[in-house]
C-alpha cells in the first residue's frame, strides 16, 4: 500500500469519525446545537410555556375578581 492510500484512507476514517460525533445524542438531527444544548433549550421553552400560563390563570382569576 502506497503512503498516498494511507493518507486517504486515514483521511476518510477522520472525516467519518467527525460526521458522528456531530450528530452523537441528538439524533441525526440537522442542527449546530449538541445533545445538551438542545436539552436545555427545549427546558427553556417549556419554561416559558409555564410561565404563559401562570400569567394567563392570573388574569383570569383577576377578571373574576372585579
Amino acid at each position: 500500500m502506497e503512503s498516498a492510500d494511507i493518507s486517504e484512507a486515514l483521511d476518510r476514517l477522520g472525516q467519518a469519525i467527525a460526521t458522528g460525533l456531530a450528530g452523537l445524542g441528538n439524533g441525526n438531527a440537522a442542527t449546530p446545537m449538541g445533545a445538551l444544548e438542545a436539552h436545555g433549550q427545549a427546558i427553556l421553552d417549556a419554561a416559558d410555556n409555564i410561565a404563559s400560563a401562570i400569567r394567563e390563570l392570573s388574569v383570569s382569576i383577576d377578571t373574576l375578581k372585579m
